[in-house]
C-alpha cells in the first residue's frame, strides 16, 4: 500500500498531497509540527530550526507501516535544508520502507538543498521539487501523472 504524508507550513504542500493522494488514493496523513511556527518569533524561530538541522517535536495519526510499501513524503524546503518536522518524521520510519521525497520551495534549488534527506533515511530518493509558483497552474495534473510514471507510484 502506498500512503502520502506531508507537513504543511503555508498550505503549499497540503495542496500538493491533497491532489496525489486523489489521484493515487491514497491514505493521506498530515504530520503536525507541535512549536509554534506562526507570526514574527515562529519565524525566526523556522529560519533557527533550519539552519541548525534542528528536530522538532511532532504529532501524526498511527501509520501502519506494517501495511506500507511506498511512502510518499511532500514537505517544504528551508533554509536552504528539509523542515525540521520532515527531518524528524524521515527519522522514524522504519528502514525497510522506500520513501519517495516531493519538495515545495520559493526557488528552483529544492532538489539541491534536499539531498541531505538519504542522511536521515537510507531510502529516500527525491524524486521531485515544485516552485511554490508552479502547483497552482493548470498543468499541475500532469506533472503528477508524469512523476507517478515516472517513479512508478
Amino acid at each position: 500500500m502506498s500512503i502520502v504524508c506531508y507537513y504543511s507550513l503555508k498550505g503549499n504542500s497540503r495542496f500538493l498531497a491533497e491532489k496525489l493522494s486523489e489521484r493515487l488514493t491514497a491514505p493521506l496523513f498530515p504530520l503536525i509540527d507541535l512549536k509554534k511556527r506562526h507570526g514574527l518569533f515562529g519565524f525566526f524561530r523556522n529560519e533557527w530550526d533550519a539552519l541548525n538541522k534542528n528536530d522538532t517535536d511532532i504529532r501524526h495519526e498511527e501509520i501502519p507501516y506494517n501495511l506500507v510499501t511506498k511512502l510518499i513524503l511532500i514537505g517544504p524546503v528551508w533554509m536552504k535544508g528539509l523542515s525540521p518536522a520532515i527531518r524528524t518524521f524521515l527519522k522514524e520510519i522504519p528502514e525497510n520502507i522506500e520513501v519517495s521525497l516531493i519538495t515545495t520551495a520559493s526557488n528552483d534549488k529544492g532538489i539541491k538543498y534536499a539531498k541531505e534527506a538519504a542522511r536521515y533515511h537510507a531510502k529516500t530518493n527525491l524524486i521531485a521539487a515544485f516552485q511554490r509558483s508552479g502547483l497552482y497552474k493548470d498543468d499541475l495534473m500532469q506533472e503528477i501523472n508524469k512523476i507517478i510514471k515516472e517513479h512508478q507510484i
